[in-house]
């Protein structure tokens, strides 16, 4: 039996460090598209805590809070950093969450399918960051996670989608934004790694998110 080398804390690390690289790479070093590469790595971290955290929280009201508190402080530094109005990360996880929740109370599986797509439109036309990738892993890791050939394969389908739409926006393969993208797979194998457990260091991923802005915007504003 292989040994499960990470908890949640360990996974969420690697989460945090690759999406400091990752932004260090979209805004100040846009040529050095491995640091973009590395960057993949977070969003399926993310998405896979927040369909294990779904299951596991006692409170959904106060998870879906908090996600939207840290997202409502990112807002300004966020806009200001990428000099984008897109809806950042936290904002589409708690999207995510709420759809998981949603989901459960509907017995149609029509009607599920049909919110779904709602909910993956919405985020897109606002404009949330990631678009529908990050509602489409949610929803892989909640229901295939115990059939890892079903999640693989799940994964490759939705990141197939999310570069049509890509080439839609940017009408140019060669650009890095879409081919990129594949990259997330490589998450898949520290994530099979998951041991179950919280780990001994408490860092909370959402707290962090708006102090990491903060700094890499004063860093860009007075230093580079």
């Amino acid at each position: 039996m292989q040994k499960r080398l990470f908890s949640s804390m360990g996974l969420k690390c690697i989460a945090i460090i690759a999406m400091v690289i990752d932004h260090i790479g979209a805004v100040l070093f846009e040529d050095l598209y491995v640091l973009r590469i590395i960057g993949r790595l977070t969003l399926p971290i993310m998405a896979y805590f927040i369909a294990i955290g779904y299951e596991k929280t006692h409170d959904l009201k106060r998870y879906v809070g908090r996600l939207l508190f840290w997202g409502i402080l990112s807002m300004i530094p966020y806009a200001y950093y990428f000099e984008s109005d897109y809806q950042n990360i936290l904002f589409t996880l708690a999207t995510g969450l709420i759809l998981l929740w949603t989901l459960d109370q509907i017995k149609s599986k029509y009607i599920q399918l049909v919110l779904t797509l709602m909910v993956c439109l919405a985020v897109t036309f606002f404009q949330f960051d990631s678009f529908f990738l990050a509602i489409g892993m949610i929803l892989i890791f909640r229901y295939y996670r115990a059939a890892p050939t079903k999640l693989y394969f799940s994964l490759v389908l939705l990141l197939g989608f999310y570069q049509v739409l890509l080439l839609y926006l940017y009408n140019d393969w060669s650009q890095p934004h879409i081919w990129i993208q594949n990259a997330s797979l490589l998450a898949v194998p520290l994530l099979s790694k998951y041991n179950g457990t919280r780990g001994t260091l408490k860092l909370s991923f959402y707290a962090f998110y708006p102090l990491h802005l903060i700094i890499l915007l004063g860093i860009k504003t007075f230093i580079i």
